[in-house]
């Protein structure tokens, strides 16, 4: 029996103690509400999932083990871009044609709003990172708080 990425998320989130649970949502930057309708199993919006995935470090897409890691917003813009570029690779001309190679419940609806740079569900986020064999992961941004910052952003470099 398949466990949906959601069910995954809740499973991890379950295994840790409240006040891990609090410090996970600080170093990803979602509010503790939204740790607490994952760990419910209930749908969150794709950036928070992936956000608390890599603070837990569990791989989005798999469920399995990876570095922890602290992630920035989700850019819909470029995962739209490199789907629609996968998309023409595979000769798969139409919405509905890519929507029949996905396969798992993802609906023509969902590519076309993926297309267009709109959000889609967890759910379909992996659905579709699966088919095109790549980790949601990339399409994050850095995060403010995990950047190295430049010499001339640093105090040394501000008196130089």
């Amino acid at each position: 029996m398949s466990t949906t990425p959601m069910q995954r998320l809740a499973c991890v989130l379950k295994a840790r103690p409240y006040r891990e649970r609090q410090r996970i949502a600080k170093q990803s930057g979602v509010g503790f509400s939204a740790v607490a309708r994952a760990l419910a199993g209930q749908q969150v919006k794709p950036g928070v999932y992936l956000k608390l995935c890599g603070a837990l470090g569990i791989s989005a897409r798999t469920g399995d083990a990876a570095p922890v890691r602290v992630l920035g917003d989700f850019d819909w813009n470029f995962f739209g871009l490199g789907f629609h570029l996968t998309r023409n690779m595979m000769n798969l001309r139409t919405v509905r044609q890519a929507s029949k190679a996905i396969g798992e419940h993802v609906s023509s609806a969902t590519i076309s709003r993926l297309e267009n740079n709109k959000p889609i569900s967890v759910n379909g986020l992996i659905a579709v990172c699966n088919f095109m064999k790549v980790d949601p992961e990339h399409y994050c941004g850095r995060s403010e708080s995990s950047h190295v910052k430049r010499r001339s952003e640093t105090r040394e470099g501000a008196t130089a």
